[in-house]
């Protein structure tokens, strides 16, 4: 049976801390997961429990949702629950880990569980087939965290300044 949950990973040429710093801040969301169009800023790193508003456009509808920070473990784990506003018990719940490669070097991986997401049932197997066997056509989904975080590092921001 083929999964609801999506899962990618990519490499990044730099210690978690660097990744954690643009990953523990919602308004950089919008920098770099090309999904998101808008995303409350706290003011602060989040921290579990906090809550915070984000817009996002998927498949070209436009979709509000109210995130919940789950789980967080710092430079290791985020786990953001993403109640979307318009569907009554819908969410999708997004979680990152961050694991050391080396000194420089860090693997992040990211899964997002659709199972609650109110999409039906054949929309789910359509996602899970293109995801399992699709090529990908243009950067995935991680491509951006990478690139807004090795610019950050680049220009010396470490998220507190």
């Amino acid at each position: 049976m083929l999964s609801s949950k999506i899962h990618s990973q990519i490499d990044i040429p730099l210690p978690p801390s660097d990744i954690w710093s643009t990953l523990e801040y919602p308004e950089l969301m919008e920098l770099w997961n090309p999904h998101c169009k808008n995303a409350q800023a706290l003011g602060r790193p989040m921290r579990k429990g906090d809550r915070f508003n984000a817009s996002f456009e998927l498949n070209s509808k436009p979709t509000e949702a109210q995130c919940e920070v789950l789980e967080m473990d710092a430079m290791k784990l985020l786990v953001v629950r993403h109640h979307i506003v318009s569907e009554k018990k819908t969410y999708i719940d997004e979680r990152y880990e961050l694991k050391p490669l080396n000194k420089e070097s860090t693997r992040v991986s990211q899964s997002i569980e659709l199972n609650h997401s109110g999409m039906p049932k054949w929309v789910l197997l359509i996602i899970a087939l293109i995801h399992r066997f699709g090529t990908p056509q243009n950067k995935g989904p991680l491509d951006g965290l990478k690139e807004v975080t090795i610019a950050h590092k680049d220009m010396g921001w470490d998220g507190h300044g």
